[in-house]
């Protein structure tokens, strides 16, 4: 079938059917579309250059609502990282506020060995006599040697039991303790203030040696100043 110039195609289009869709073949049609699109795509150019060369507050308004609502789509990242940043900041913020009150640790405490010996059991080590896990450092000593502190603090108990023998707890700042056990004797009481190195006692063959960090026992070694 043939078509003149100024016929419009219809397709797929019965007595009984509707256009589904309809061209126009005429060339001047389509350029009076044309050229009616460009004169509407230079009036919105003009006006948006006429709002930005114009310094008034009506169309600086206009403006700064459009480059809000553009920019507002690319702020999400900005934010994002300051929610997935914000666990880390509290953390750095504790940390502060830990060094601004001063809350001692094992870690900022410096301890000393409390007798010169041999280590012959470690921390967590396994003991054939009582069966058990040592909860600190057994160190050989000789008989009478003496026990001090190895950090300033206040005797929190003495006694004796049939284990451990003497034994004597020092209460720390912190709540942190540190625990002498199977002691000849002890030189201390209850309630008794002593300083880093003042003699709590005497030894027997061995002294085991414990660090408690808010009821928790600690390996001694991580702690102490061994040189």
């Amino acid at each position: 079938m043939n078509y003149t110039r100024n016929q419009k195609f219809r397709g797929f289009q019965t007595s009984n059917e509707k256009n589904f869709f309809e061209f126009d073949l005429d060339p001047k049609s389509i350029a009076k579309k044309l050229f009616y699109k460009s004169i509407i795509c230079a009036v919105i150019l003009a006006v948006l250059f006429s709002m930005k060369v114009i310094n008034r507050s009506g169309t600086n308004h206009v403006l700064n609502f459009i480059n809000t609502q553009v920019n507002s789509k690319f702020e999400y990242g900005y934010y994002w990282t300051k929610v997935n940043g914000f666990p880390q900041y509290v953390f750095k913020q504790g940390q502060k506020a830990a060094e601004v009150i001063n809350i001692p640790t094992f870690n900022t405490m410096q301890f000393v060995m409390p007798v010169q010996g041999e280590i012959v059991s470690f921390f967590d080590q396994s003991t054939t006599s009582a069966q058990t896990n040592t909860k600190g450092i057994i160190i050989s000593t000789e008989k009478n040697d003496k026990i001090s502190a190895s950090h300033d603090g206040t005797v929190m108990e003495t006694g004796f039991t049939d284990n451990i023998g003497n034994y004597v707890i020092i209460k720390h700042k912190g709540n942190m303790l540190t625990i002498y056990k199977y002691l000849e004797e002890s030189l201390v009481k209850n309630n008794q203030a002593v300083k880093q190195g003042d003699v709590i006692g005497l030894a027997t063959n061995k002294l085991q040696f414990e660090m408690w960090d808010r009821n928790s026992p600690v390996d001694p070694l991580r702690y102490l100043d061994l040189k």
